[in-house]
C-alpha cells in the first residue's frame, strides 16, 4: 500500500506553473498594427460602398 502511495505522490502531484506577461509590448504593437489596417480596410471599404451607390443612382 506504501508503494502505491508513493508512486502516486511523485507521479500525480501538479507541478507549478511559472507566471508569464501574457501581454508584452510586443503584443500590444502587433494589436495596435491590426487596429490600424483594420480601420484603412474599412475606410476603403466604405469609400467603394459610397461610390457604388452613387453609380446605381445615375
Amino acid at each position: 500500500m506504501d508503494v502505491l502511495l508513493s508512486s502516486a505522490e511523485e507521479n500525480l502531484v501538479r507541478k507549478s506553473w511559472k507566471n508569464k506577461l501574457w501581454v508584452t509590448t510586443e503584443i500590444i504593437d502587433l494589436n495596435d498594427n491590426m487596429r490600424e489596417l483594420r480601420h484603412v480596410k474599412y475606410t476603403r471599404m466604405n469609400e467603394l460602398r459610397s461610390n457604388i451607390a452613387k453609380e446605381m443612382t445615375k
